[in-house]
């Protein structure tokens, strides 16, 4: 659970409204809503009588209360004690990346920036987290830029008045096979079931890979046998020949073919676009506002 719900949490016990509690937070009410239904999750009980106005602490939200504020000042004092001693180098940047970002677009973007930043030492993040964990680390300094996919029929909600953002490359999303595994996607095989590797959950890869699906005329013919969080486990499924999936170019360290994939129904492609956000209410580091300029230089298509 990210340490910044439990704040969260606190403004809304504190505040007995989630409008209130947002202001005061300085988020939208429907992000502060998610995160609050996230701790009780993770509770296990629910904490906010939502029926009551003002909203009132349930009888485990009492005892919970207790606990968290205890948490609270305990890891913002030590937190502050560590800060001391670890302050970052100047040149040091901090970039959280979702995991396929990370294997090959980072590497490349890092290069690129240290052109005119040859000192800058880059620090990835990429470890598995939701969205609100992704901006919660923004709001709270310790990350300094989050670097994403968007997507038009799956763009999250992300407050602008909190967070800037700017778009620094496309990305295609296509549907692969093995080269030596044929699939057959004409009318006269529309009984035929295509075994299909598939990003599991609920994630953004697998929100828009519905999207794709939902615009193809094969899709009931779909027949998952393998599933994935990771898009670097259904590429390697997808090489074993184990099924079509939709994978994004980032994937691949060359070429599809030298991975011994090949496109298949090129009609189902995607556009995915690689943004960058980063906190308007934390201090902005010279470093972080340098390579901020870059970023939006490398706009694609003149925006």
């Amino acid at each position: 659970m990210d340490f910044n719900w439990l704040e969260d949490f606190l403004a809304v016990a504190e505040k007995g409204h989630f409008a209130h509690a947002a202001e005061d937070r300085n988020t939208t009410q429907s992000a502060l809503s998610r995160r609050i239904k996230a701790v009780e999750h993770w509770a296990g009980a629910e904490l906010l009588d939502r029926s009551s106005h003002p909203i009132v602490p349930t009888e485990a939200g009492i005892e919970f209360i207790a606990a968290a504020k205890e948490i609270v000042a305990r890891t913002l004092e030590i937190r502050g004690a560590i800060g001391e001693l670890t302050r970052r180098g100047e040149q040091d940047l901090t970039i959280a990346s979702l995991h396929t970002l990370a294997l090959y677009f980072m590497p490349e973007l890092t290069e690129l920036l240290r052109r005119s930043e040859p000192k800058l030492a880059v620090n990835v993040v990429a470890e598995t987290r939701t969205l609100d964990e992704y901006l919660s680390a923004l709001s709270g300094g310790v990350s300094d830029i989050f670097v994403c996919y968007d997507h038009p029929a799956v763009s999250p909600e992300i407050d602008a008045s909190e967070f800037e953002r700017v778009d620094i490359a496309e990305h295609g999303l296509a549907l692969y096979s093995a080269i030596d595994k044929a699939v057959e996607f004409g009318d006269e095989n529309r009984q035929n079931s295509i075994p299909y590797v598939a990003f599991s959950g609920t994630s953004f890869m697998s929100r828009v890979v519905e999207h794709s699906v939902s615009k193809t005329s094969f899709g009931e013919r779909l027949q998952p046998v393998y599933r994935a969080s990771l898009a670097e486990s259904l590429f390697a499924a997808c090489q074993r020949g184990l099924g079509v999936a939709w994978l994004p170019d980032a994937i691949f360290p060359s070429s599809a073919k030298k991975a011994g994939l090949q496109v298949i129904f090129p009609e189902a492609a995607q556009s995915l676009r690689v943004c960058a956000y980063r906190s308007r209410n934390v201090p902005v580091r010279p470093l972080v506002d340098r390579i901020w300029r870059q970023l939006v230089a490398m706009q694609p298509n003149g925006k």
